[in-house]
């Protein structure tokens, strides 16, 4: 016979488990869709500007609407401001990818404003 302080442990350990799987299945229905790509524009040697929409945040632009930078070194990749999501910052990403394989060294935040950092 199994005794009540394992059945609450299963019982815990199983909330646990199924608490887990609502929220990753929640923040991927909440995700929303890729960011279209924007082109980086070289603007001296080894440094690019993927220059953002003039616009206010809004469901097309999903808030991307700061213009995050980035510089190849000899060592890698760092990143400035790499926009205001998940979805900025890989399209951030895709960018650097054409440009150069290197590692990501560091990213900078210039402010504490989301549309520059959330993109981490």
């Amino acid at each position: 016979m199994t005794k009540p302080s394992s059945r609450r442990s299963v019982l815990s350990l199983a909330l646990l488990i199924a608490g887990f799987a609502v929220t990753c299945v929640a923040a991927t229905a909440e995700r929303g869709p890729a960011l279209p790509d924007y082109p980086a524009e070289q603007v001296a040697t080894d440094v690019y500007v993927i220059h953002g929409p003039a616009d206010y945040p809004n469901p097309e632009n999903q808030g991307f609407m700061n213009n995050p930078a980035f510089l190849e070194t000899d060592d890698g990749v760092i990143v400035v401001d790499p926009g205001s999501s998940v979805q900025s910052g890989e399209m951030v990403l895709r960018q650097i990818r054409k440009v150069t394989d290197k590692p990501l060294i560091a990213v900078i935040n210039t402010h504490v404003h989301g549309d520059h950092w959330l993109g981490n």
